[in-house]
């Protein structure tokens, strides 16, 4: 499984790109990916996986967008 980060300017464009192996989905594998790679205090939009739940606890906030597709396999 591959993680990616991307730096976004708005109102287009996009700057750094971060990615990484990952063993899985878990808080555990995806919170020090965030920590190593995006700035504390910025703005984490995620697609609402509860293995992200924990960042706001890193000083990040957090930003859920649940598609469709997200929420049926939340289920």
């Amino acid at each position: 499984m591959v993680i990616i980060a991307i730096e976004i300017f708005y109102p287009k464009g996009f700057g750094r790109i971060r990615m990484r192996k990952i063993e899985d989905a878990s808080s555990s594998s995806l919170i020090p990916f965030i920590c190593d790679s995006i700035e504390p205090g910025s703005i984490v939009h995620t697609d609402g996986w509860p293995g992200h739940n924990a960042i706001t606890d890193h000083g990040y906030m957090h930003i859920k967008k649940i598609s469709l597709i997200a929420e049926i396999q939340l289920m």
